[in-house]
């Protein structure tokens, strides 16, 4: 062998490249510290969010307008296209963007449920119950000039089981701002073995009970302190300075405005804890069917 083979039998070979190679007697390690017998593994580990976001660049949209006004009217508009990108991507990363959503946004998919973009910033399901979760988005399509379907496949794993469950997400938009008004998506189960899609329901039922408390908690504890400043400052006006001398000060009589501004707070706390309870028994309904699926599984 020549000095210039040798040179680039050395040459090591690039990260990205995946050999195996037969050790006679040895035992070797993996890139990552682990033995497989006489075979040495080296593989890269990509970054699978980069990549999936990345990938929804170059996927058409089926349904696009493209000539967004007539002579008469516009029908749509540039953010469009651009929110329904940006919600792709946002989609791989489990991490929606509130930017692209109206302040009055609803969310729902069959187990939980609010209003306002705000709520985009907590923790989903699948960041706090999947392991290793990521995304693919398989398509992007436009249902009308205002609507847009994303149909994407959440993979993961759960309970020591590997899930993969295709979404299909709904997304209203506003044609001039191209914001979202309203977000919808159903779950694809059926493709689950009966111990992963019980595993899955249990867990998104309890899931959305505590998500459900926490948002019903957080509520009334911003209607207290509301009602609590307005009281406050009702206080302050109810006292009028003395024009004759600045260090008096006379209380004005009272017109029964504080009773009823008690009787309201008394009936929005019965109307916030009504409003719990009715999320609460929608998702025990959901908690029942559960039920039912082990209990089928208990008689296989």
């Amino acid at each position: 062998m020549g000095t210039q083979q040798l040179q680039q039998a050395a040459r090591p070979l690039p990260a990205c490249c995946c050999f195996s190679s037969q050790l006679t007697g040895r035992r070797s390690r993996s890139a990552n510290g682990q033995r497989h017998g006489s075979t040495l593994v080296v593989r890269a580990a990509p970054d699978t969010q980069q990549q999936q976001a990345k990938a929804t660049d170059n996927m058409s949209i089926q349904g696009l307008q493209e000539d967004y006004c007539n002579d008469f009217e516009c029908t749509s508009s540039p953010a469009v296209e651009m929110t329904v990108r940006q919600l792709a991507k946002d989609i791989t990363k489990f991490k929606f963007n509130t930017n692209f959503f109206q302040p009055d946004a609803t969310y729902s998919d069959g187990f939980w449920s609010f209003s306002g973009s705000s709520n985009y910033r907590k923790p989903s399901w699948a960041r706090e119950a999947l392991s290793k979760p990521h995304a693919t988005v398989q398509k992007l399509q436009m249902l009308d000039s205002g609507k847009a379907q994303i149909n994407w496949t959440l993979n993961g794993g759960l309970s020591g089981m590997s899930v993969s469950i295709p979404i299909t997400s709904v997304f209203e938009l506003n044609l001039v701002t191209g914001r979202v008004t309203s977000h919808t998506e159903s779950w694809d189960l059926s493709g689950l073995a009966p111990p992963a899609a019980a595993a899955t329901m249990g867990s998104r039922v309890i899931w959305s009970a505590k998500a459900a408390s926490k948002a019903a908690s957080d509520n009334i504890s911003s209607k207290v302190n509301e009602s609590l400043s307005s009281l406050t400052s009702m206080d302050e006006d109810e006292y009028y300075m003395n024009p004759n001398d600045p260090t008096r000060f006379f209380q004005k009589n009272d017109n029964g405005m504080n009773d009823v501004i008690m009787l309201g707070l008394g009936v929005s706390a019965l109307y916030l804890v009504f409003k719990v309870f009715e999320q609460l028994e929608t998702i025990g309904s959901r908690g029942a069917a559960v039920f039912k699926v082990f209990e089928q599984l208990e008689t296989m």
